[in-house]
């Protein structure tokens, strides 16, 4: 009974091992392409600092009625055009398109009271995306702040390629982390599984159970 009991834990570490190693091997495999995509992002968005350097125009030159229409234009696209299957182009801005993405639906957010814990819901936020060469991300939390946030989103685009640097990092390291896992000699369980069948066997004969 305890041969047969440490069987069957050595089989299960080794479907473990088993399992977790194709994990791995299936995770190298896709990370290729991540990382390709990834540098896709980074050389997009340097592409779009340079444009946007030499492009800039100054938002507070703009008349107030033309900064009114782009808030309201922008404000009132999300608003008509949640859960459509299909992508709207909103207005193009200092050479960037602004999309209400397909299927747009608001995010929740939640806040949480520091005194009593409780999780209290707040108004749903929708969201655009600011495109050129790459693709930014944008929430529109309120009308009166839409350009506000927009001239940051583009002011920032320096620290949106810092950010995607560092996802590329973490994917290289985690791409360096898997071949060092897997080109290690496994800890397969399958040699001392063996030898302990032998040895049932061998106790089954000795108990005259052997089939």
């Amino acid at each position: 009974v305890e041969v047969t009991n440490e069987i069957d834990r050595l089989r299960i570490l080794q479907r473990d091992y088993i399992i977790s190693r194709q994990r791995k091997e299936k995770e190298l495999a896709e990370l290729p392409e991540k990382i390709e995509r990834q540098k896709k992002h980074i050389a997009d968005t340097e592409e779009d600092i340079q444009y946007y350097r030499t492009n800039k125009i100054d938002y507070n030159e703009m008349e107030y009625e033309q900064q009114k229409e782009i808030r309201d234009t922008i404000h009132s696209a999300v608003k008509t055009n949640e859960r459509k299957p299909f992508e709207t182009k909103v207005l193009t801005y200092q050479g960037f398109e602004v999309v209400v993405p397909a299927r747009m639906v608001p995010k929740q957010p939640t806040t949480r009271n520091a005194e009593d814990g409780e999780t209290k819901s707040r108004d749903p936020i929708p969201y655009v995306f600011v495109r050129r060469n790459g693709s930014y991300y944008m929430e529109i939390e309120s009308c009166s702040g839409i350009t506000k946030r927009l001239n940051n989103l583009l002011e920032d685009l320096p620290k949106a390629k810092i950010r995607r640097e560092e996802v590329l990092e973490t994917l290289l390291n985690k791409k360096a982390a898997l071949e060092a896992e897997l080109a290690k000699v496994g800890e397969s369980y399958a040699t001392q599984i063996a030898a302990l069948a032998l040895e049932l066997e061998k106790i089954d004969k000795q108990l005259g159970v052997a089939a």
